[in-house]
């Protein structure tokens, strides 16, 4: 009797294990076969965010790579196409004598921005350019998409996404100000991140192609540094702007995790601690929780504290 559970047990287990295996690689193989069919790194994006289907063993992480990258290089050719016909068919005549410095963020929320209604002092730089009348905080705008690839795609060309234009069909408009004699430079604080990882490859094929490097730029930064406002004083170090035609980019590492890694550790910089930040009630919101929120904001004002 005992011999005969023990065998119908056995035979339980298998016929579980089988379907199990049956049901997850139906479940898998659509997977795979979404992954394949992924036709621009767009594409890729959409497949990794939206239906969260990150890579998870060797055969998706092959899969994911090789059309990560093999997607990525022909979105790039089509981008560098776009800017050598904006090139040759430029037409621009630029009489204008002006400074244009933009500063890419990363994992920014503008709730936590004392120039946006939030309770900790985390902008006073901000706060203070705002009170002399040098700036106007926008409070009406939305990014198309909420991952760093594919906002950047959109943000930096000159498609529009209303009318249902592609990014690399468009000229890069760093590429446009070079064409228009400004003097452009790309300092990338993510310059070397995510190497090995689709994703990353996804925008460094666009920013750092030989071509759109020719095209686009006069200067870049060597390698990213340990902290964002380390990659300013390298900006500041390294370059003297000698006319008033410059476009000047900063690409930052910004609140990305871990956000206690993106601040010295020192008196000047750690402003908040754990029981700075309001409950309100929020029993979730433990004293490590709350510790990761001050870390975050003391990245903010770590930032908002320096100038030019």
């Amino acid at each position: 009797m005992y011999g005969f559970i023990k065998k119908c047990h056995l035979l339980n287990v298998l016929s579980l294990s089988f379907v199990i295996i049956f049901f997850s690689g139906a479940y898998f193989s659509k997977t795979y076969a979404q992954l394949l069919r992924c036709q621009t790194s767009d594409d890729i994006a959409t497949w990794v965010i939206n239906d969260f289907c990150q890579p998870h063993d060797a055969l998706s992480y092959l899969i994911y790579a090789f059309k990560g990258y093999s997607v990525s290089s022909d979105d790039s050719k089509h981008a560098v196409q776009a800017v050598e016909k904006m090139d040759r068919n430029n037409t621009i005549t630029n009489t204008d004598s002006l400074n244009v410095v933009l500063v890419i963020g990363e994992s920014y929320i503008k709730s936590h921005a004392h120039i946006y209604g939030y309770s900790l002092p985390t902008t006073p730089t901000l706060d203070e350019e705002k009170e002399k009348g040098r700036l106007v905080p926008f409070s009406n705008v939305v990014s198309p998409y909420a991952y760093t690839n594919r906002s950047l795609h959109n943000m930096l060309c000159c498609n529009c996404i209303c009318d249902g234009e592609h990014w690399y069909d468009a000229p890069y408009f760093p590429a446009v100000f070079k064409s228009a004699g400004y003097n452009v430079y790309f300092w990338d604080n993510q310059k070397n991140d995510s190497k090995m990882h689709a994703v990353g490859v996804a925008l460094n094929s666009l920013l750092y192609s030989p071509e759109i490097i020719k095209l686009s730029y006069t200067s870049t930064n060597d390698h990213a540094t340990k902290y964002d406002m380390d990659l300013i004083r390298d900006f500041s170090k390294k370059i003297r702007l000698k006319n008033k035609r410059n476009l000047i980019i900063f690409h930052l590492m910004g609140q990305h995790f871990d956000q206690a890694e993106r601040f010295p550790h020192t008196s000047g910089f750690m402003r908040f601690k754990s029981s700075d930040i309001h409950i309100n009630g929020r029993k979730f919101l433990t004293k490590q929780k709350c510790q990761i929120i001050a870390d975050y904001d003391n990245v903010i004002i770590s930032l908002g504290g320096y100038r030019l």
